[in-house]
């Protein structure tokens, strides 16, 4: 008898745990807020705040810069650090996207922005601000929040519910954001984090380019509020 007792109470511990099993979390990266005026356009962090180590196999970094654009307290404007260096990025619209590269030499260190403008690209669907990010079907990971904001907790996407968030994006129209909304973070398959705003009537908009809500359509929508909901 005691072995059964013994042997039900283990059970409901399992069932208990594997349904009470706290959701893992990464560390949020370090944020900053910045902004620069290169070529009459103003860039900023906004939309992709995040900063970044420069790495060999991470896309927009170090590795991969083009030219330069200028020196911010030199050439440059802007809320950077004097001495941050502007740079284009290889394959991408230096209208849109440029990366900020911050040179710490007491510690050795440099450190990377995205910083993006939107103010001379016209918006007619998502895959303009997608493509101009980095992000044309090319989302590998979506992130929610904790409730305190200092991590992230993947949403367990399958590919191809992945898949149909890049191309619903992309072929996503205009629309105006309705309802209740939910703070994203999407990744793509370069490495790059974008911030974006879901809301209830399924528009979603890039920090970056706050102006413009695209509709991902009643399935993806539905899609992501039942992950964040569940």
């Amino acid at each position: 008898m005691k072995r059964i007792l013994a042997g039900t109470l283990l059970l409901v511990l399992l069932i208990c745990g594997s349904g009470c099993r706290k959701e893992e979390s990464i560390p949020v990266p370090v944020t900053g807020e910045y902004e620069v005026v290169a070529n009459g356009r103003t860039y900023t962090t906004a939309g992709c705040p995040f900063r970044y180590e420069p790495t060999v196999e991470n896309r927009g970094y170090l590795d991969y810069r083009t030219n330069l654009v200028g020196t911010v307290g030199e050439d440059l404007e802007g809320t950077f650090p004097a001495g941050t260096t502007v740079h284009g990025l290889k394959g991408g619209n230096n209208k849109t996207l440029l990366m900020a590269v911050i040179t710490e030499e007491a510690a050795d260190a440099q450190y990377c922005y995205l910083v993006s403008s939107f103010e001379s690209t016209p918006v007619t669907k998502g895959r303009t601000i997608a493509e101009a990010i980095g992000f044309n079907n090319s989302f590998a990971y979506v992130y929610r929040y904790t409730a305190d904001k200092t991590g992230w907790i993947a949403l367990p996407m399958t590919s191809s519910e992945l898949m149909n968030l890049g191309s619903d994006y992309s072929d996503g129209s205009l629309i105006t954001p309705e309802g209740a909304s939910a703070e994203l973070v999407m990744e793509s398959f370069s490495g790059d984090y974008a911030v974006m705003t879901l809301y209830e009537n399924g528009a979603l908009v890039f920090a970056g380019c706050p102006q413009y809500a695209v509709d991902l359509g009643a399935e993806t929508s539905a899609v992501l509020w039942g992950y964040l909901n569940g």
